[in-house]
């Protein structure tokens, strides 16, 4: 298997893991408000979507034959259950379940930036904070190409999307696609501020074009 896979497939199926483990996250959370009810809506969604990947070596799960279409499928399954789960904590947790959901993204996104820093030591350059930070947010394939870099250099890193690449799989599953927006900028927020505290992190939207920016 070693022979077929390489450091690019592993990084994209780093960057999946992430987001199956930030579901596991929302139903631990709303398990601590009612377990009854968490256990009942998770295995709503996964019996329409199916059980998250075992965490186990990408080796072991992958099929050989078909690398980029079981790493497409794998991205298309996580992004459906994360925005299915979502919208079932929307329906069961009332009132509070949008700030809980927050705080969910908010903590990871937190722990992602100090795990990401360069020995430990606060992330003083701005392009390699952006660097960081790709090789954590999934964005889809590679291939997409999704990010737009404008200008990358130590004290100015600029990037833009035409929109969120996450929408068609969020608005299948009929779930609040403003409100998920909203989460994973949180995410990208508290990244940032755990990465690199002395760089500014901004998003701006005009029409369908986000554009986000990291500065010294």
């Amino acid at each position: 298997m070693s022979l077929y896979l390489g450091p690019i497939h592993y990084w994209l199926y780093h960057k999946i893991r992430i987001l199956v483990e930030r579901e596991q996250l929302l139903w631990e959370a709303a398990a601590q408000i009612d377990a009854d009810m968490a256990e009942e809506g998770r295995e709503m969604v996964w019996q329409t979507y199916g059980e998250p990947l075992p965490d186990e070596d990408l080796a072991e799960l992958i099929d050989a034959d078909n690398i980029h279409g079981w790493l497409q499928r794998q991205i298309n399954l996580a992004e459906l259950r994360e925005a299915a789960t979502v919208k079932e904590l929307l329906a069961r947790l009332g009132s509070d379940g949008p700030e809980k959901m927050k705080a969910v993204f908010g903590a990871q996104g937190k722990e992602c930036g100090l795990a990401a820093r360069p020995d430990g030591r606060e992330e003083t350059d701005a392009a390699a904070a952006y660097v960081a930070f790709a090789g954590k947010v999934l964005n889809g394939m590679p291939c997409d190409r999704w990010d737009r870099l404008e200008q990358e250099d130590s004290k100015v890193t600029r990037w833009s999307n035409a929109g969120w690449i996450q929408a068609a799989n969020w608005k299948k599953t009929g779930t609040d696609s403003q409100f998920l927006a909203q989460c994973h900028e949180v995410w990208h927020a508290e990244f940032f501020k755990a990465l690199a505290p002395q760089l500014q992190y901004t998003m701006n939207i005009q029409g369908d074009l986000i554009s986000r920016q990291v500065t010294a």
